[in-house]
């Protein structure tokens, strides 16, 4: 049994048997609230360099898990190079969201 489009509430269910018994219980259907985070991004220091990072930091007290798409799984990417870098945070039952952050480095000195 299930219902796809519920919104937050309290049903009552029914249940009831073949032969005439019946059970009555009360379900709490919560919706699934996104994570909210703020981030800080800190571009590398030079053109070739791999000092820069992204540090993601959930508000909402939420169980979030993050991957990276160069592979670091958790809020905290560092020690990259300028590129752009993308954060999968998965949450809730199944639900996801994506965000791309641009590091930027200084033009190489050329003699």
């Amino acid at each position: 049994i299930s219902n796809a489009n519920l919104n937050t509430n309290i049903y009552t269910v029914h249940i009831e048997g073949s032969h005439g018994c019946r059970l009555d219980t009360a379900v709490f259907v919560l919706d699934v609230v996104p994570p909210t985070y703020t981030s800080m991004q800190v571009n590398p220091t030079c053109s070739d360099a791999e000092n820069g990072g992204i540090q993601l930091n959930f508000t909402n007290n939420t169980l979030n898990n993050v991957q990276w798409s160069e592979g670091t799984i958790g809020p905290e990417l560092s020690g990259v190079s300028a590129g752009n870098y993308t954060a999968f945070i998965a949450y809730g039952n199944g639900c996801q969201l994506m965000q791309t952050y641009s590091l930027i480095a200084p033009a190489a000195i050329r003699s």
